[in-house]
């Protein structure tokens, strides 16, 4: 399984101890929910395009990207998660006039990061991955290996698409 994250602001050592402790926490988690998978790599694109290119093209099974990369994306993507810690859409997108959107004010919140897999990924796959990632999160060992790429919490249910409307009318408004 290739999964690849956005390499940011992280440095390498952070980097580098998210590539050899995630791996066998989550092929523990996942084999927990019936998917064994033999191998885990992680690997870091330099962009959020970089990774989302990588997604299509099929050299990587599952991003961690920016919300509004996942937006913002000509393909199909399965959104499984959106990263907890939000804020306001006013600080995210101060130039905007939140009276021209009707469902969209300027304290809705717009979820940062994502986690996605190819449009035409296995439902089997991602129910496991979506799983699997509650179960690091509720782990301390999983939690901390997560949290050195600032991903420990993540909202996994509920209605994502609906989640990310804010996000959607926003970019749509600026552009």
């Amino acid at each position: 399984l290739n999964v690849e994250f956005v390499v940011g602001e992280r440095s390498t050592s952070e980097l580098m101890a998210l590539q050899k402790e995630l791996p066998p926490l989550l092929t523990a988690a996942l084999a927990e929910q019936g998917c064994a998978v033999g191998k885990i790599n992680i690997t870091f694109g330099a962009s959020a395009d970089a990774t989302a290119q990588a997604l299509q093209s099929g050299s990587i099974d599952v991003a961690f990207l920016p919300s509004e990369a996942c937006v913002l994306s000509d393909f199909r993507l399965r959104l499984i998660a959106l990263e907890n810690a939000s804020a306001p859409a006013g600080e995210h997108f101060p130039d905007i006039v939140f009276s021209a959107l009707s469902d969209v004010d300027a304290d809705s919140l717009i979820y940062e990061n994502a986690v996605v897999l190819s449009g035409d990924a296995p439902d089997v796959l991602c129910d496991a991955f979506s799983t699997a990632l509650v179960m690091l999160c509720a782990d301390a060992e999983g939690s901390a290996a997560m949290q050195r790429y600032g991903c420990a919490s993540y909202l996994i249910s509920g209605d994502l698409g609906g989640l990310l409307a804010p996000l959607i009318a926003c970019l749509t408004l600026a552009e």
